[in-house]
């Protein structure tokens, strides 16, 4: 199972990425603009993707992978579940 930490370092690793906190959870950033924020206490993070990779994600592993409901998710923000 992938761990917030391996999502955090994974994120870190890339280029010109921080982390900040947002809404009092982790996010990790690049040039101000959010791409990933985990929810360490549940297991859970949201990535922003395209909506093309979100169609694909979501129809690959729908368990895994779920669209935030609403415009949020319609632009291409979408849940990960850890376990």
């Amino acid at each position: 199972m992938i761990t917030h930490e391996t999502v955090r370092q994974l994120a870190l690793a890339l280029p010109e990425a921080q982390e900040h906190d947002h809404w009092g959870r982790p996010s990790s950033r690049v040039r101000k603009k959010i791409f990933a924020t985990t929810w360490p206490g549940e297991q859970r993070a949201v990535l922003k993707l395209t909506p093309a990779e979100q169609q694909h994600l979501v129809a690959t592993d729908p368990v895994t992978f779920s669209p935030i409901p609403g415009a949020w998710g319609q632009k291409g923000w979408t849940f990960v579940q850890f376990d």
